[in-house]
């Protein structure tokens, strides 16, 4: 009868070994996921994203577990239980976040994040062993391993979730609102920043496509300059130019008049096209909000469709469909100057 403890105690480890064992090989395979997660193609990135969720998950319900035998048959508190059932789950959501923001293609990528798939399972996992090992216990209090371990689960578990937010907000601005974003990042940047972007410049070829140097074409940069002159060089811009409005991309859009290319019907069809398509975007779904905050993203392409009318494009369905997106916003001076805008433009479009 006397063995009958001790042979439940024994079995009691033994799963407790065993889950902790799998939970870390879960955990450093969450890691490494995490690390590697935007290393390989859109769809490779895609794949790796889903499996480090869903390892994430399985991950935190082994670590729920490992944490209820430890307070089962080990020696944990009610306030630090109650503390577990909180945190535990918050880190969990945390880390999910984290591994969302670790892959999303940026030009602003960030690894800071990673340090909540690998502290978060580390401290909960350290818990655990505390409660569980009577050994651990006699090291340190409930109160400094509490205050310790919770201390970190509560800073990691709120981390990831601001910058996650304004990515969300990145993702859903209008192509004006974008620059107007990238703007404030830049007069931010340090010395090391605007020379690091320096060097980034320096070091693309001079034969490289116009896909590699829109980029530092940004108003406001420092580096415009350079770059269009640069752009103004290269053999193959007008295709490229007209390849990437043709599939949507913003910059080349924007930067139609500085790219030194000419207003071929190809560029003009891609363009009226694109510019469709934006002003049926940026059209509020239902109600007349105020225009004066959507007038940056309604006109975003103006300069561009400016230039191409004075050359001869007819681009009068777009013109026709940035007037409907106007008009459906709350009637103001601004809105007012833009319709005519548009009118005077309509009277230059060839019929």
């Amino acid at each position: 009868m006397s063995t009958t403890p001790n042979a439940s105690r024994f079995v009691m480890t033994a799963a407790f070994t065993v889950l902790l064992a799998i939970t870390a090989l879960l955990w450093a395979g969450t890691v490494a996921n995490a690390i590697t997660i935007r290393s390989s193609d859109a769809a490779g990135n895609a794949l790796s994203h889903a499996f480090g969720v869903l390892m994430v998950i399985a991950l935190f319900v082994l670590l729920g577990i490992v944490v209820i035998l430890a307070a089962v048959r080990g020696s944990m508190p009610v306030w630090m239980r109650l503390a577990a059932v909180v945190l535990i789950p918050a880190s969990g959501a945390a880390t999910v976040a984290a591994v969302e923001v670790l892959s999303q293609q940026t030009e602003w990528p960030v690894g800071w994040p990673l340090v909540v798939p690998i502290l978060a399972p580390a401290a909960i996992i350290a818990l655990a062993l505390w409660a569980y090992v009577p050994a651990l216990r006699g090291v340190a209090s409930a109160s400094v391993v509490g205050a310790t371990l919770f201390g970190l689960l509560a800073m990691l578990s709120v981390a990831p979730w601001p910058l996650l937010r304004e990515r969300a907000r990145i993702r859903r601005a209008g192509p004006g609102e974008l620059q107007a974003i990238r703007a404030a990042r830049r007069a931010k940047w340090s010395n090391r920043e605007r020379d690091a972007e320096r060097a980034r410049l320096e070091s693309i070829e001079a034969e490289s496509s116009l896909y590699a140097w829109l980029p530092f074409a940004e108003p406001g940069s420092p580096l415009r300059d350079r770059a269009l002159a640069a752009i103004q060089r290269l053999p193959e811009r007008q295709r490229e130019a007209e390849e990437m409005v043709r599939a949507g991309n913003v910059a080349a859009l924007r930067e139609v008049p500085s790219l030194g290319v000419q207003a071929t019907p190809a560029l003009c069809e891609a363009v009226r096209e694109a510019v469709t398509s934006h002003a049926r975007r940026v059209e509020p779904d239902h109600g007349s909000p105020p225009f004066p905050p959507a007038a940056r993203d309604v006109e975003f392409y103006m300069p561009t469709v400016e230039w191409l009318v004075a050359r001869g494009c007819d681009l009068d369905a777009a013109l026709t469909a940035l007037d409907s997106a106007a008009r459906a916003f709350a009637d103001a001076p601004e809105r007012e100057r833009f319709i005519e805008r548009l009118a005077g433009l309509r009277r230059q479009t060839p019929r």
